[in-house]
């Protein structure tokens, strides 16, 4: 009967540390670690890095306090990371245009003088020939990326109107691999850049009889 007794007291307390122990368990915060890195990376500057602790806080335990403190946190980083974000896709096409400048033009020279003497010589001869200020340098680069690691790179060189007073827009659209640093004309334009002009065909020439 003493063992019994001792059996079961003994019973009990393991039974009771058990339940301590699964409550313990159960109390801990998932989101804890994350979202203290989160703070720590928010101090050192690292937004991108703040950013992805504080959504990986929120993925661990959404509902705990850590997780809850992480979602606040997500608010109050937003305009910072969004501002973050956009200057990081600007440096990224700005250095994608630069590169796309470098690129070859059909008579050999890069691709950026080309296109950029191209349209300073075609306001100077239209408006000397106008008489008048109707064609207005541009000379705009701007850089899209596309689905993959392919970009699209728009030059616009200039505005105006031609001789025979029509609007006109001198605009280049190119396809850039990053990758092999390649250039794909888009538009009529950009292909005449890349490919010169087209070739006249010459008229078949008469055989005498």
């Amino acid at each position: 009967m003493l063992n019994n007794a001792r059996e079961y007291i003994l019973y009990l307390r393991l039974t009771v540390c058990a339940v301590i122990a699964l409550s313990f368990c159960g109390c801990q915060d998932k989101a804890k670690e994350h979202y203290a890195k989160c703070v720590q990376l928010d101090v050192q500057g690292d937004i991108p890095g703040a950013w992805d602790a504080c959504n990986a806080s929120i993925t661990a335990d959404p509902t705990s306090k850590n997780g809850k403190a992480a979602a606040t946190k997500l608010t109050e980083m937003r305009s910072r990371y969004e501002y973050w974000k956009r200057e990081q896709e600007k440096k990224a096409a700005k250095e994608i245009t630069g590169r796309a400048k470098t690129a070859r033009a059909y008579d050999g020279r890069p691709l950026g003088v080309y296109l950029e003497e191209a349209a300073r010589s075609s306001v100077e001869e239209t408006n000397l020939a106008l008489g008048s200020t109707v064609s207005k340098l541009v000379n705009s680069w701007d850089a899209v990326p596309l689905d993959g690691d392919k970009w699209t790179v728009t030059y616009i060189g200039h505005i105006g109107s031609d001789f025979d007073g029509r609007a006109i827009q001198s605009e280049y659209v190119f396809e850039f691999n990053p990758a092999d640093g390649s250039m794909a004309p888009v538009n009529a334009p950009a292909k005449e850049a890349l490919n010169g002009p087209p070739q006249q065909l010459k008229a078949p020439s008469k055989k005498r009889k």
